[in-house]
């Protein structure tokens, strides 16, 4: 059976690609941190209008469930996006750390394993299997093969992310990269269709991206 990466991207097909030949100037900048900041508002306003249109009816406790881990994914999604938009004017590195209420990088650490931790769930990694059904590679006698697949880029990035330590600028760039692969997992996850690819993941790579650029 022909090896199936999903860390490979093909340079002249993938969207990764695609946004690296995007030019990014200043001017390309504020246009994505205006993006980011609407994006962000509308994950907020989604969740709101969530809530308002089950007012008043009961949630069975699986939706309830179901709910609330949407909820944390959501969340989690938006605060790696909110930490990369404030690291394009400034990023906190060593000894500074000391006057942050919080360690920033630290806190995007933790928001990234979590997110690549999402992976080993049972409804995320079903849903991956699905994807590949789609496109005719999963049947019956081989989705051992890509569930091993999973489990495989799980474990690369984790060790790609855990090389990031501390908050000097060597070990936050490991950690941008590790975040880049982890949207480009997705990216090969939906088959490089740029139409079903999450405007998360686009802006995440594409905040990336920059940060690499100018650090």
């Amino acid at each position: 059976m022909a090896e199936h990466n999903y860390l490979d991207i093909h340079p002249t097909h993938g969207i990764a690609d695609r946004i690296e030949r995007e030019d990014p100037d200043f001017k390309f900048l504020n246009l994505l941190i205006v993006e980011v900041n609407a994006y962000v508002e509308i994950m907020e306003q989604e969740n709101l209008a969530f809530l308002k249109s089950h007012e008043g009816h009961d949630l069975s406790s699986r939706d309830t469930y179901k709910f609330l881990r949407s909820q944390e994914r959501t969340r989690n999604y938006r605060w790696i996006l909110q930490y990369l938009a404030a690291f394009t004017s400034h990023l906190p590195i060593e000894p500074e750390m000391g006057t942050e209420p919080a360690n920033p990088f630290d806190q995007l650490k933790y928001f990234t394993i979590y997110s690549i931790d999402l992976l080993k769930e049972k409804d995320v990694s079903t849903a991956i299997l699905k994807e590949h059904e789609k496109l005719g590679l999963l049947n019956e006698t081989n989705s051992w093969y890509y569930r091993g697949q999973i489990e495989k880029s799980h474990r690369s990035l984790m060790e790609m992310i855990n090389r990031a330590q501390k908050a000097t600028l060597q070990d936050y760039k490991i950690l941008f990269q590790g975040i880049q692969q982890l949207c480009n997992f997705w990216f090969s996850v939906r088959n490089q269709e740029i139409k079903r690819i999450r405007k998360s993941d686009l802006l995440i790579y594409k905040l990336t991206r920059y940060l690499l650029h100018i650090y």
